[in-house]
C-alpha cells in the first residue's frame, strides 16, 4: 500500500519510492529538486480538545491545503502522522523558501472543524537536491533543518544553509558518524532486569542501547537519539535494536541447557510507529534468530500513540496479531484519553520516573501512581514502575499491588555478559535487593 487512507496522499513508503526515482532523473536538469518536511506545531491539542474525528478532519483539510499551494507537478506526501511532505522543482532555495512562506500562510488561515473554527501553525524544513544525492541524505537534512525551525519558536521556515557552518561539529558530519554507528557495529545493547514483586524474581530485561563512539566512549542515548529522530536515522537504527535483542534472547536461551526463553522489551518510537515497514522487520527478526512473538514487548510512548490515533491503532493491531506484546511507556507524562487505554491493544502500563520518584515523599505522586496501578488492573494491564532507587520506594509499590519493578535500585543497566548471575533461580519469596547487586 502506498497511499494513506485518511488524506488520500502518498504515504512514507510510496514518497521514499518516488522519491528514489526523482533523484534518479537528474540529467539535464535546469533546476533543482527541493524537499520540503512540513510538521504540525502542537497538534495534540487538537485531538484532546475536539476529539480524534476533528483531527481526522484538520490532517485533511492540511492536506487539501498543501496540495492547492504548490505546483501541480509536485510530489505531495503524509509521511506520519502530522508529518507531511512536498518535493517539487525549484530554481534555487530561495524560490523553496517562498514557496515555503505561501503553505505558512495558507496553512494558518482558520479551519473550520467540528463545527467550531480553529487555528493552527506549522514547522518547515528545506533542504535542495545536489547531484550526488540520495533520498536518506535529502530528507535527513530536511528534518534537521525542521528541527532548527522548531527550535527557533515554530510557525517558521528554515532552509539547510545553515547547516555547513562548523565543518568539525556539523550536522552532516555527526549524521556520517552515526550511520557509520549502526553499520560497523559501534552500537551495542545494555539490559535491565525487571522483577516481578510477587515472586521477587527476575522477569525479562528492558534492551537499552548505547553507542560505543571510538573518540567519545560509551555514550547513552541521550546523547544521541533525538539526533537520529531529526536526522532520520532512527529507522535503521530502531531497526538494529530490534534486530540485536532479539539475537540476544535466542543467545541466552541456547546458551544454557533448560534455561527457560527470556522477555525482552524494546522501545520504539513515534516515527517507527508510522513506518509501513515495521510489522515486515519485526517479523523477519523473529523468525531470523527463531524467537516466538510473545516473547517480545514494543514499548510506545504516551505521545507517540496520541499524535495520530487512527493511525497507531492500525499499527497496534497489526503488530499485536503477530502476537508480540505492547506497553505503553513513560505513562501520565503526555495528554493521553482514557479512551485511548480502552480502545488500544496493550499489554502493559510503565510508570514514568518523575512519580516513582516523588512515591514515597510527595502524597501527589503517591496518589498517581496508586491511581495508575489501579488503572492498569481495571483494563487487565501489567503495572510496571520504572526507576526504582530506594528500598522505601519498593516496599510502597509491593504495598499497592505493583507488578513489576525496575532501576538503579536493582542494578543499572548491564551488558549481557554481566547478567548472567541474574539467571541463578532465587529460592521463594526472596526479594532481590542491594545485598545481591550484581558486583557489590
Amino acid at each position: 500500500m502506498t497511499h494513506d487512507s485518511l488524506t488520500g496522499l502518498l504515504n512514507r513508503g510510496g514518497f521514499l519510492a518516488e522519491l528514489q526515482l526523482c533523484l534518479a532523473k537528474r540529467a539535464g536538469r535546469k533546476q533543482r529538486r527541493g524537499l520540503l518536511i512540513v510538521d504540525l506545531d502542537f497538534f495534540r491539542t487538537v485531538n484532546v480538545g475536539l476529539g480524534i474525528a476533528a483531527g481526522d478532519e484538520t490532517l485533511s483539510i492540511v492536506a487539501q491545503r498543501i496540495r492547492a499551494a504548490v505546483h501541480p507537478s509536485a510530489v505531495v506526501a503524509r509521511l506520519s502522522g502530522v508529518e507531511f511532505a512536498v518535493l517539487a522543482d525549484f530554481a534555487d532555495a530561495g524560490e523553496a523558501q517562498s514557496v515555503a512562506a505561501e503553505l505558512l500562510e495558507a496553512l494558518s488561515a482558520p479551519m473550520a472543524v467540528g463545527g467550531t473554527s480553529i487555528e493552527i501553525t506549522v514547522s518547515i524544513g528545506v533542504s535542495m537536491a545536489s547531484e550526488t544525492d540520495n533520498p536518506d541524505r535529502l530528507v535527513g537534512r530536511a528534518a534537521a533543518a525542521l528541527h532548527q525551525a522548531k527550535k527557533r519558536g515554530r510557525n517558521r521556515c528554515e532552509v539547510e544553509c545553515s547547516m555547513h557552518s562548523d565543518p568539525d561539529d556539523s550536522q552532516l558530519n555527526r549524521r556520517g558518524e552515526l550511520r557509520r554507528a549502526i553499520e560497523d557495529g559501534e552500537l551495542c545493547l545494555f539490559f535491565q532486569p525487571q522483577i516481578d514483586l510477587v515472586s521477587g524474581q527476575m522477569n525479562g530485561f528492558e534492551a537499552l542501547v548505547r553507542w560505543d563512539h571510538p573518540n567519545k566512549g560509551l555514550l547513552a542515548p541521550s546523547a544521541f537519539i533525538d539526533f537520529a529522530e531529526e536526522s532520520g536515522l532512527i529507522l535503521p537504527l530502531g531497526a538494529w535494536v530490534i534486530n540485536a535483542a532479539v539475537a540476544q534472547q535466542a543467545a541466552w536461551h541456547r546458551s544454557a541447557a533448560g534455561r527457560p526463553p527470556v522477555r525482552m522489551s524494546v522501545n520504539i518510537s513515534a516515527i517507527q510507529l508510522s513506518d509501513p515497514r515495521l510489522e515486515e522487520m519485526v517479523t523477519e527478526a523473529l523468525e531470523r534468530h527463531g524467537v516466538a512473538p510473545g516473547l517480545l514487548t514494543l514499548e510506545i510512548t504516551e505521545t507517540a500513540l496520541t499524535a495520530d490515533p487512527v493511525a497507531a491503532l492500525r499499527t497496534l493491531e497489526i503488530l499485536k496479531a503477530l502476537g508480540v506484546r505492547l506497553a505503553i511507556d513513560d505513562f501520565g507524562t503526555g495528554h493521553s484519553s482514557l479512551t485511548y487505554l480502552k480502545r488500544f491493544p496493550i499489554d502493559e502500563l510503565k510508570i514514568d520516573r518523575s512519580f516513582i520518584a516523588g512515591l514515597t515523599t510527595d502524597s501527589k505522586d503517591h496518589a498517581i501512581v496508586a491511581s495508575c496501578i489501579q488503572l492498569a488492573h481495571a483494563t487487565n494491564l501489567i503495572a510496571v514502575a520504572e526507576g526504582v532507587e530506594m528500598p522505601a520506594q519498593l516496599h510502597a509499590l509491593t504495598e499497592l499491588d505493583c507488578d513489576l519493578a525496575q532501576g538503579y535500585f536493582y542494578t543499572r543497566p548491564m551488558s549481557a555478559e554481566d547478567l548472567e548471575p541474574w539467571f541463578i533461580p532465587r529460592p521463594d519469596n526472596m526479594r532481590l535487593g542491594e545485598p545481591q547487586l550484581v558486583g557489590q
